[in-house]
């Protein structure tokens, strides 16, 4: 009876919406017909005008949100679709959790490149007859999640479409879509040109409450699916997994954008590109990592200060946590991973690199003709380098002005031995940071060491790496690679850089490390 409430609740403010749009129009058409028929005696040819155009403009915006609201355009989907002879297992789990759900299966699996599962309908006559089903599974949600945490994870999805919530679901989704495509109409009438239809402020306004009302009860009805499909996710995979797998969707999707901007984007930067099966798989590796591992642990649980508002379609995940472990205890405990890929869904994949192949080549797309295909400890070396030059250019300027040639390093030791570090700070630019926060000079000297310090490891690091006295090795758990020095402490540069920038300047460190 709920479900039923809640149908006839969305189809009544349908309903409403096309009353209103028709409404509308035939007011106008009423309000036309009387002007022009005293037109000629009072001589308004300036009013009939402007409530033609009027009706002219309301017209288009109906006609608009009606098009829209009928039909909704099938979006071009990405990823991978795959068949049940190239993914037996993953296809038998999904079909296994259809049923335990309640709903017929996917017709279609994709998998896409996202931290994100999905089912996705194409139905028919607003929503209210079926069409063709397609699931969307996150490869990158594989490589987090353990097998029982992606159940649940596909079992919430899928339960949208369970017989409690298939009506429900579409026919939201049109009413958003009608209001929300009137809205954009009458926005482009206001704003879209030079010519501004006589009386859009005022529909707009009517527009913009009605679509309030539609959105408030819409959205509050898709936030109590979500915690419906909560606990079917419960029940398919376990009240622990389910919680689990909602606690670790936030930093999974965090993590995921570090490592697309600071992996794979840190290789786009310098025009390479790992292989492609490593575009996708180099982030399952990335997940394993110890000290990446640690990272996402320390984020702890989703922030439960999140409030729900009114326009928000999902419950803050920290109350839908709280939600799943008021369910009664049904004795599965959560299948943490441990830190190898055979605990992972991940496994669940039949010929993963064939899978991280076509997914990889989707990701780089475009970037793949104007890239050179590189491992990661190439990608690193080269990126490392690149920005030690860059960074290390006003420096070896600065003190190749001073001594008349091209500077190297041990240029910069010999005026530092010389008693000159204050002559060279002196002569060294503000910096921007001093600048933005308007530090008086004599306390810009502490701002121009820190500078100074980052160029020289810069320096040191364009010097010692293609002269072979230092190595830039690939990490997880570092960004642009780890150095290695042959006979030295990893942390020797840095170290020797620090008693170079002291009161009493010490080179005696740092000279070991670039030696003449």
């Amino acid at each position: 009876m709920a479900t039923l409430a809640r149908a006839l609740k969305i189809i009544t403010l349908l309903l409403g919406f096309y009353l209103l749009c028709v409404v509308l129009l035939a007011g106008l058409v009423v309000v036309d017909y009387f002007a022009l028929d005293t037109s000629s005696a009072w001589h308004v040819p300036k009013l009939i005008f402007l409530l033609l155009a009027a009706t002219v403009g309301v017209f288009i915006v109906v006609v608009r949100g009606l098009f829209v609201s009928v039909r909704v355009r099938q979006k071009d989907l990405n990823g991978l679709p795959v068949s049940r002879a190239e993914q037996p297992a993953l296809w038998q789990r999904v079909t296994a959790l259809a049923e335990t759900v309640g709903t017929r299966p996917p017709a279609e699996i994709r998998l896409v490149p996202q931290v994100n599962a999905a089912v996705l309908e194409h139905a028919h006559l607003m929503g209210l007859l079926p069409g063709k089903r397609r699931m969307m599974i996150g490869v990158p949600l594989m490589q987090a999640l353990t097998v029982p945490e992606l159940d649940a994870v596909l079992a919430h999805e899928l339960g949208h479409y369970s017989d409690r919530h298939s009506r429900l679901a579409p026919l939201a989704g049109r009413a958003r879509a009608s209001v929300m495509g009137t809205l954009k109409a009458v926005s482009r009438q206001r704003t879209g040109g030079r010519f501004k239809w006589p009386g859009s402020d005022a529909y707009a306004a009517l527009f913009h409450a009605y679509a309030g009302l539609v959105l408030r009860h819409t959205f509050a009805i898709s936030r109590e699916q979500e915690y419906a499909a909560d606990r079917i996710a419960a029940q398919a995979g376990g009240r622990a997994n389910a919680a689990s797998a909602l606690r670790k969707l936030p930093a999974t999707d965090a993590a995921y954008d570090y490592y697309l901007n600071e992996f794979i984007g840190l290789g786009l930067r310098n025009k390479l590109v790992p292989p492609p099966p490593e575009v996708l798989g180099g982030f399952g590796r990335f997940l394993v990592d110890p000290e990446r591992m640690k990272e996402m642990a320390e984020l702890g649980d989703p922030d439960d200060s999140d409030e729900a508002h009114a326009f928000d379609s999902h419950p803050p995940i920290a109350d839908r946590i709280a939600a799943i472990m008021t369910l009664p205890d049904d004795g599965r405990p959560p299948a943490e991973a441990a830190g190898g890929h055979e605990t992972r869904a991940f496994a669940l994949l039949h010929n993963p690199v064939a899978v991280l192949t076509a997914l990889g080549i989707e990701m780089v797309g475009k970037h793949a003709a104007a890239a050179q295909v590189a491992d990661w400890d190439t990608i690193a070396r080269t990126a490392r380098l690149g920005g030690a030059q860059e960074n290390s250019k006003p420096i070896q300027h600065l003190v190749s002005s001073m001594i008349g040639r091209p500077a190297r390093f041990t240029d910069f030791l010999a005026l530092v031995e010389a008693g000159r570090l204050s002559e060279i700070l002196e002569r060294m630019d503000r910096t921007e940071t001093a600048m933005r926060l308007k530090v008086p000079p004599p306390a810009q000297r502490e701002f121009k060491k820190n500078a100074l310090g980052r160029m020289l490891v810069g320096w040191a690091v364009f010097e010692l790496v293609p002269s072979g006295r230092a190595t830039i090795e690939h990490s997880w758990s570092g960004f642009g690679g780890e150095m290695k020095f042959a006979g030295l402490d990893d942390k020797a540069l840095t170290e020797g850089v620090e008693a170079l920038l002291t009161m009493w300047p010490d080179t005696a460190l740092i000279r070991q490390v670039v030696p003449a």
